[in-house]
């Protein structure tokens, strides 16, 4: 259990993100947080990597995401929620977390993108609020 200071400013976010997941080991981190640097090999591994190192934040993050897909598997959107924990007096506004995670995506050469980011009521929990899920499989057509 983590305590924070009654000064520490929480915000909790739901991303909406797509990927090419070519690269990729699937969406869930494989490996647990205090493994030596960041876990490249899953999107959810980038996407905390990214929001911690652009955002500076007051603890590291960790996302929650709503479904889970497989090895190379593709998603043209998928959601997850997060709870940031900035310094006092140093909140972090939506757009900017779209705005510099994709930034540092780009720039590091990964087939992620932050659609958008959307501030939710700290109770939020993606998963468990999910309307729907769609799931569309495509295989490889063999040509004769």
């Amino acid at each position: 259990m983590c305590l924070l200071n009654a000064d520490a400013a929480a915000q909790r976010f739901l991303l909406r993100f797509s990927y090419i997941g070519s690269r990729y080991n699937g969406l869930q981190r494989q490996r647990p947080r205090n493994c030596t640097g960041p876990d490249n090999s899953t999107i959810q591994g980038v996407l905390e990597a990214a929001m911690d190192r652009c955002l500076r934040l007051r603890l590291p993050v960790k996302i929650f995401p709503s479904s889970r897909t497989d090895r190379h598997v593709h998603a043209d959107v998928n959601a997850a929620h997060v709870t940031l924990f900035s310094y006092p007096g140093h909140a972090v506004g939506a757009e900017m977390i779209t705005k510099v995670v994709n930034s540092y995506l780009k720039r590091t050469n990964h087939d992620i993108v932050v659609r958008s980011a959307i501030q939710v009521p700290y109770w939020f929990n993606c998963r468990a609020e999910a309307l729907c899920r769609t799931y569309e499989y495509r295989g490889n057509k063999k040509m004769s």
